[in-house]
């Protein structure tokens, strides 16, 4: 078993993140519970279960978090502003519509 630095695992930020969000509501408990579960499965990965985390847990993180309010462009579309403009990259235009 590898040692990691605590600075590394994604926990402690994914709360800090939620606790930060001042406009939850009690129904977005289940969404919260969900960010919090996928960054542990992130943070407890073995070396081997890793880029399995990188490819698959980690967007699906993302997708949670902002759903909840967690990104720039989702606070941006909550507050009824414009979401900063997505910059087109090679990576992104190899990635499956709707990701």
């Amino acid at each position: 078993m590898s040692v990691r630095d605590a600075s590394e695992f994604l926990l402690p930020g994914v709360v800090a993140s939620l606790d930060a969000l001042d406009d939850l509501e009690p129904q977005d408990e289940a969404m919260c519970k969900i960010a919090r579960h996928l960054a542990r499965v992130v943070d407890q990965a073995s070396p081997a279960k890793q880029a399995y985390c990188a490819h698959w847990v980690i967007p699906e993180l993302v997708r949670v978090l902002a759903e909840l309010g967690c990104s720039p462009a989702s606070r941006a579309r909550i507050k009824g502003g414009k979401a900063p403009v997505e910059l087109d990259s090679p990576l992104k235009r190899l990635r499956p519509v709707g990701l």
